[in-house]
């Protein structure tokens, strides 16, 4: 269903869908999801909403989705997300958030995300982080972190990302060039 111009999508629509893995939903114009829209869609593994013009996310919208591994909501235009939106995705692996217009993120935002490896909040709008927002990322992998591109007037080299409640070696990228610096 990608590239299909879609800006609308019935609330049940996938309700038939149970079996349903893999959802690509990118590069339409999509500017809000019902709430309700993924709700019988358990055996999600990667759902694909990038490339829409997405503002904001009711908190309850992926609460049904405990098997999804990849989640892309890269370039939208989200702002902000809910603290609880993430909460029921305790399999998620890949979080991309990239090219949004996110200006600040919730200290307990990713506190839930116990398989995660992968996230991706470059070119965003993030000025400053919370010292407790990667610290809250309890699990026991290691965290692949993308920062870049994003208007810091902190100094980042200082947020901690490894907080006390995980065993894992958590990288992240500050700068344009895509370096990866370890962050402690």
């Amino acid at each position: 269903m990608a590239l299909n111009s879609i800006s609308c999508l019935d609330a049940a629509i996938f309700k038939d869908l149970i079996n349903l893995q893999v959802l690509i939903l990118a590069s339409n114009r999509l500017t809000s999801l019902d709430p309700s829209l993924f709700v019988n869609l358990v055996k999600l593994q990667r759902l694909f909403l990038g490339g829409n013009k997405l503002i904001s996310l009711d908190p309850s919208l992926f609460n049904n989705l405990a098997n999804l591994q990849l989640l892309s909501l890269s370039r939208n235009q989200l702002t902000f997300l809910d603290p609880s939106l993430f909460v029921n995705l305790t399999n998620l692996q890949n979080l991309d958030l990239n090219s949004n217009h996110l200006t600040s993120l919730h200290p307990q935002l990713f506190g839930n995300l116990f398989s995660l490896t992968f996230l991706n909040l470059s070119s965003n709008s993030l000025e400053t982080i919370s010292q407790s927002v990667f610290g809250n990322i309890n699990n026991k992998y290691t965290i692949k972190i993308y920062l870049q591109g994003n208007p810091f007037t902190n100094n980042t080299s200082e947020v901690p990302v490894c907080g006390e409640n995980t065993n894992s070696a958590c990288y992240c990228s500050f700068d344009d060039n895509g370096d990866d610096v370890e962050c402690k």
